[in-house]
């Protein structure tokens, strides 16, 4: 049996990321740079893979850079990246100068948005509560596979 994880390098995937990311503004019709932030939450804080401001709207997003159909550990980050946006969101909600919060969890591929757009899940139901879009941003075919590349490099099997 070979090891679980052969070559746990993230690079792929936080260059897919920062792709995302330039191309969400558009997508989404947003104004303002999209950008990586360390957002606090009371005492502690959140990583988040993107954040604007434009005017009083705020734009927070998670990116799920992933190919193909989410595994159980893949599903599991997008549930946590769920609660941490409902966080961040209730953060927001206290600060008077913030009057629009638009939340979005981002895929690369409908296969793996289809854990929250397809059939009825707790989890899609969950998003849907707390205002978060789902959104699918394709990735060029080049991107794809040097993607699916690194997965089957990472091994990621659960």
């Amino acid at each position: 049996m070979r090891p679980k994880r052969r070559k746990s390098d993230s690079t792929v995937q936080r260059r897919i990321e920062e792709t995302v990311r330039q191309s969400l503004a558009k997508k989404l019709g947003w104004a303002a740079a999209i950008e990586k932030r360390r957002f606090n939450c009371g005492e502690s804080w959140v990583e988040l893979d993107c954040y604007s401001e434009a005017g009083r709207a705020v734009l927070v997003g998670e990116i799920n850079a992933h190919y193909g159909e989410l595994k159980a550990a893949q599903k599991n980050k997008v549930l946590r990246d769920i609660l941490k946006m409902h966080l961040v969101h209730e953060e927001l909600r206290k600060k008077p100068d913030v009057t629009d919060v638009r939340l979005a969890i981002i895929f690369t591929n409908e296969a793996a948005a289809r854990f929250l757009t397809a059939g009825r899940t707790w989890a899609a139901e969950a998003a849907r509560s707390f205002g978060i879009e789902c959104v699918v941003v394709p990735l060029t075919k080049r991107e794809a596979s040097l993607l699916q590349r690194a997965q089957r490099d990472q091994d990621l099997r659960s």
